[in-house]
Order: structure tokens, then C-alpha cells, then sequence
């Protein structure tokens, strides 16, 4: 294999596979690759991890290798970045080998641990799998955290040729199978009766006679004589009217005599 490198990719947005359950199988973790016409898949479980990676209309080589950084390159305290490949065009070579990634160009010394199992490289009319297994945990190489933080590169290119596609995915990029849910009804339910009620009669009476009431004669009283004094009696008043009349009469007939 000659130039494989990895560069960042600004991705915080979770991503799942399309091509999930085609060709790689169903994985616990699965995305299409951003800015790539590919998916990546992985499974930890038991002390390996099962890794598979589509490249859509491919029919070249493949390339899944495990960074300390997200570069390329081996750093300078004694750990070997690798990568799995697969669709090497040289002779006598197993299907999937594993390599060390010690220099930019050239081509990559092989692993002195070549523990890939379940290995597999396929290419149809319409894609190009690889399909590995490693151990997490290899002497003097990358360890791959089985809860924690990984940090992954990817790349293809055509058969003899530098890579087309690269670049690198973290853990937290991807989403798992079991954080996507629909919500079910007891996340969603709809209002019940003991949550919205008419209100009652306790709640909106009319008004009752105790409320509102007619004056009674206690609140509203006539007159007493007390209040107001009554004029002198009409039929007196007449009498005495009557009486002086009469003797202003007699008076003036005694005077004609």
C-alpha cells in the first residue's frame, strides 16, 4: 500500500448508516462516512472488535486503521498506528494482511502481529466490503477502548494507486442502534379525565336567595308619628268654619230687626 493519511473531518452531528444490514451485517455502531460514498460499521464484544467498510461504486482497495490522533503516522512514543487492507494487488498475499504506518509514502512494512481473523474482502457491481476482527489490545499498537473514546481512520483508492477517499471517525461521531427510539405511549399520552374535568356544580352556582334578597320590613319602614307630625283634624277645622259663618249670619238678621 502506498500513501494513506487521515485528516479531520468536523462532523458533531450523529449519523446512521443506510447501507446497514446490507453486506456488513447489523452492528451495534453504524454511520455513513460524511463527504464519502461509504458506511462504516464495528461491534465490540468479548475482547475484539468486528469492523466492516462499504465503499460504494469501488472496486479497489480498502484501508481501516486505529490512530492515537487522527493522524497517520506512528508518534514517537513507541506505538505503532496499523490498518487492516484489503484488495492489495500482489501475489500470495492473504486476503486482509495487517500493516504498520511508519511513513508517509512508500509502501508500509507488515505487522509483526498479524492477529486479523474472520477476514474478508468482497467487491460487486456496486460496492467494495472489508470485514475484519482484532483483538483490542496488541502489544507495542493502538489499544481500542471498549467504552471509552476511539479514534478510527478510513480510506480507498484505486487497485495500485494512492487513496482516493480518507480521512479519520471518533467514537462519539457515531450513534448506536439503541439510542434511536420512537417514543412509545407511556413517553406520549393523552390527557384523561382525572387531568381535565368540566367543572361542577361546587365550582359555578347560580346566585340563592341568601345571596340576593328582597328589603324586608325591618330595612325599609314608614313614617311613625314620631317622624312626622299629622296636620289638625279636617272635620274640627270645618266645624269652627261652619259655627262663625252661622253667627255672622244671625248677627246681621238681628241688626235688620
Amino acid at each position: 500500500m502506498k500513501l494513506l493519511t487521515a485528516i479531520t473531518i468536523f462532523s458533531s452531528l450523529p449519523n446512521r448508516a443506510t447501507s446497514e444490514g446490507e453486506g456488513c451485517g447489523v452492528h451495534d455502531n453504524s454511520m455513513d462516512i460524511p463527504n464519502a460514498d461509504g458506511a462504516f460499521h464495528y461491534t465490540i464484544a468479548d475482547g475484539v472488535i468486528q469492523v466492516c467498510l462499504e465503499a460504494n461504486n469501488h472496486d479497489g482497495w480498502l484501508a481501516v486503521g486505529f490512530s492515537t490522533d487522527g493522524k497517520m503516522i506512528s508518534t514517537t512514543d513507541g506505538v505503532n498506528h496499523t490498518t487492516a487492507i484489503g484488495g492489495l494487488p500482489l501475489p500470495d498475499m492473504p486476503t486482509v494482511v495487517k500493516l504498520d504506518l511508519q511513513q508517509k509514502a512508500g509502501y508500509q512494512p507488515f505487522s509483526a502481529l498479524q492477529t486479523l481473523t474472520d477476514v474478508s474482502y468482497e467487491v460487486d457491481v456496486d460496492k467494495a466490503i472489508l470485514k475484519f476482527t482484532k483483538p483490542l489490545v496488541e502489544d507495542g499498537e493502538v489499544p481500542i477502548s471498549e467504552n471509552g473514546e476511539n479514534t478510527f481512520l478510513y480510506s480507498w483508492g484505486d487497485v495500485g494507486g494512492y487513496h482516493t477517499t480518507y480521512g479519520h471517525l471518533k467514537t462519539s461521531d457515531f450513534v448506536t442502534n439503541d439510542e434511536v427510539e420512537p417514543a412509545t405511549n407511556d413517553e406520549v399520552e393523552p390527557a384523561t379525565n382525572d387531568e381535565v374535568e368540566p367543572a361542577t356544580n361546587d365550582e359555578v352556582e347560580p346566585a340563592t336567595n341568601d345571596e340576593v334578597e328582597p328589603a324586608t320590613n325591618d330595612e325599609v319602614e314608614p313614617a311613625t308619628n314620631d317622624e312626622v307630625d299629622t296636620l289638625p283634624d279636617d272635620s274640627a277645622a270645618g266645624n269652627n268654619a261652619v259655627a262663625g259663618t252661622l253667627a255672622m249670619v244671625f248677627g246681621a238678621a238681628a241688626l235688620l230687626l
